[in-house]
């Protein structure tokens, strides 16, 4: 279980830095110039490939077996580090209470940011 959770913990940072980089230019340029749906439309096939070869990547580096459970814990684990973060930044550096960071999730761009 130790190995799932670094594997967790290494996908997730992984994911996450060139994300939340990707995500910052989407908001400041991307949004204003293309809208908010377009942006993410434009962001998600990346942040996808991104996912995808570091997954491949992470499970490799920590020899996490090919049985579902395992792998499923582990991409689990990362999301739940992704959402716990994500919070944590809208609190801490946006002032929003939890009610606020659940209620964004109404539209087709958030739902898409979320998949």
């Amino acid at each position: 279980m130790a190995s799932i959770l670094k594997a967790a913990v290494a996908y997730f940072l992984v994911v996450f830095a060139p994300a939340f980089l990707i995500g910052t230019l989407r908001v400041l340029w991307i949004s204003p110039a293309i809208g908010e749906l377009g942006a993410v439309i434009a962001e998600l096939p990346v942040i996808l490939f991104i996912s995808w070869m570091a997954c491949k990547v992470v499970v490799r580096h920590f020899s996490i077996a090919a049985r579902l459970q395992e792998r499923s814990a582990m991409g689990g684990m990362a999301f739940l580090l992704l959402m716990a973060t994500e919070l944590a930044i809208s609190v801490v550096f946006f002032n929003q209470t939890f009610s606020d960071y659940a209620g964004q999730v109404h539209n087709t761009a958030s739902l898409l940011g979320l998949l």
